[in-house]
């Protein structure tokens, strides 16, 4: 399987903003709230709710810089990743968008 111009284009994307730190950044399963990867009760399930940011918006998450995007062409996929050792895999296309997700206006 090989890359689309569409593919081809979106990696080109991702190569020059991946050499800009800040502008891409993976979302991760972390809260910023305060509450651990999953809330467990009541509690944290409140303290989530008065956050300032509700789960729906991705500054409720702990967000990383993309810093490595490795191209995997065999499988028409990409996989970028964070200092962090996160990473974030699939068509050229959609990695770049779930990668702008962070900003919100």
């Amino acid at each position: 399987m090989s890359f689309s111009e569409v593919d081809l284009i979106a990696i080109d994307e991702l190569t020059a903003m991946a050499k800009m730190p800040g502008t891409l950044k993976i979302i991760t399963n972390a809260h910023t709230c305060g509450v651990d990867l999953v809330p467990r009760d009541t509690a944290d399930l409140m303290l989530c709710a008065q956050y300032q940011y509700p789960v729906t918006d991705p500054r409720h998450f702990v967000l990383h810089d993309v810093v490595k995007l490795e191209s995997r062409e065999d499988k028409g996929r990409v996989r970028v990743y964070s200092a962090e050792g996160d990473y974030t895999e699939g068509k050229p296309e959609a990695v770049l968008s779930r990668l702008r997700q962070w900003r919100v206006s």
